[in-house]
């Protein structure tokens, strides 16, 4: 699967489909991975491009810290959600 792929090469998965963001962010792959969800109603490669630069300067700090993460990533601006993994 994609993620564990992701997950073990350290790499962040940015995706706009739909079915795949509402099992990510709510469903049973929550807390898998690093994961940007794209929510625009227009898709426009340039700005999307422009917007997620913008993120990895904003928060180079937190996405290369945490483990597991869901940013969910449209016109309006950027959200983040952080899995907290339970203690053993």
């Amino acid at each position: 699967m994609i993620l564990d792929y992701a997950e073990k090469k350290k790499l962040i998965v940015v995706s706009g489909d739909k079915d795949f963001g509402g099992l990510i962010e709510f469903g049973t792959l929550w807390g898998r991975g690093k994961v940007i969800l794209l929510r625009y109603h227009i898709i426009n490669a340039k700005k999307i491009g422009s917007d997620l630069n913008q993120l990895f300067g904003q928060e180079e700090k937190i996405l290369l810290s945490k483990e597991s993460l869901i940013i969910i990533l449209s016109e309006s601006g950027y959200r983040i959600r952080k899995h907290l993994k339970a203690k053993k």
